[in-house]
């Protein structure tokens, strides 16, 4: 796996404090192996993670530093050179596969950055490869860090390309 970070899922709803809390949960739940649950210290955010720090593991609070388009700027290498990742939201016949129906507003979202109605979905990725970057995970992926043994992408039949790759082919 080396340098490349492979993005499993997303979540993306406007919901409130309670909402939040169980949405973190589930995929806590889903996501056994995760050891970093980052939530952004704005609105409810502390909140969250004042009433779960003690059921979920590795639930830090996070203040991003410097605007949204800088910290895009500072994770476009990594984009670049194929070391994000996303599954393939599609069988081989071309129907939907209904778990990854997120990639495609993913990759919509990310393309229309920084002049799209909504930026969310970079807001988070940019943070999630910067503390990546500072932690020198993009450099070492030891397995203990992973989690999941080298197996699990064949196992969840990932068929997943490199976010750049994405976003050429859709948008040119």
């Amino acid at each position: 796996m080396g340098a490349v970070v492979y993005l499993l899922d997303r979540y993306k709803e406007k919901v409130n404090f309670v909402d939040t809390c169980h949405a973190i949960e589930a995929f806590q739940a889903r996501y056994p192996q995760t050891r970093v649950v980052l939530v952004e210290e704005a609105a409810n955010g502390p909140a969250v993670v004042s009433t779960l720090h003690q059921r979920v593991p590795g639930l830090l609070a996070v203040k991003p530093e410097g605007g949204k388009e800088s910290r895009a700027q500072a994770i476009q290498p990594m984009i670049e050179a194929k070391q994000v990742c996303l599954p393939n939201p599609r069988h081989p016949d071309g129907t939907l596969i209904r778990e990854r129906a997120w990639v495609d507003d993913f990759v919509a979202t990310c393309a229309a950055f920084p002049k799209g109605a909504h930026d969310d979905d970079v807001d988070a990725l940019s943070q999630l490869l910067v503390r990546c970057q500072r932690a020198g995970i993009t450099q070492r992926f030891e397995p203990w860090m992973l989690g999941p043994p080298t197996n699990f992408l064949k196992d969840l039949e990932w068929g997943g390309t490199s976010l750049a790759d994405t976003l050429r082919k859709a948008f040119g």
